[in-house]
């Protein structure tokens, strides 16, 4: 799917932004113009995003760790 865009010169109160398909392989991006107010909420979205990513990873790591102990403990209950 090919979306056209219109090049326009942001005003102090837009922020040109950049994107690019998650599923594209190639480097092809589109350029659109987003409102200030929108490119920043888009910034807090992504940040939240990687901090839920890392809360995330750090909750496998300790399920890792504990599922590891358990079978540890269990293991040695049968010797």
């Amino acid at each position: 799917m090919i979306l056209g865009t219109k090049r326009v010169a942001p005003t102090s109160s837009q922020s040109t932004r950049v994107a690019s398909s998650p599923h594209s392989s190639s480097k092809t991006s589109l350029s659109f113009i987003l409102p200030q107010k929108l490119s920043l909420l888009g910034k807090e979205v992504v940040q939240q995003q990687e901090r839920a990513q890392k809360i995330a990873l750090q909750a496998l790591r300790n399920a890792s760790a504990s599922e590891t102990l358990l079978w540890s403990l269990k293991y040695d209950y049968l010797i």
